[in-house]
């Protein structure tokens, strides 16, 4: 089962711009991104650093394909941005660790 991600107005907005999506396509990348994104304890290096960096105490950032998610604690997604073009590589490496493992 999908988790419920509600949207704030601003990640509405950011959807639409960065991602071309409207809201309800926003949602559904939101839940994928939660659900199976990579967060920061899933990684090492300089993609943790980076996520770590991007997350506060009432935050979490998740990497999911190309971009990186902010959600709030109450997971509401915040905000939506690109990844920087050296990140996407590792999580990509990251994401077919995962699936060889399963």
């Amino acid at each position: 089962m999908k988790p419920t991600i509600h949207l704030t107005q601003h990640a509405k907005v950011r959807a639409r711009l960065r991602l071309s999506l409207g809201a309800k396509a926003a949602r559904k990348d939101g839940a994928a991104a939660w659900e199976t994104g990579i967060r920061e304890t899933d990684c090492a290096g300089q993609l943790k650093r980076y996520l770590g960096q991007q997350s506060s105490d009432d935050s979490v950032a998740i990497a999911y394909r190309e971009h990186c998610y902010i959600f709030g604690s109450d997971q509401s997604l915040i905000t939506v941005y690109q990844l920087p073009h050296e990140l996407v590589k590792i999580v990509r490496r990251c994401l077919e660790k995962r699936e060889g493992k399963r």
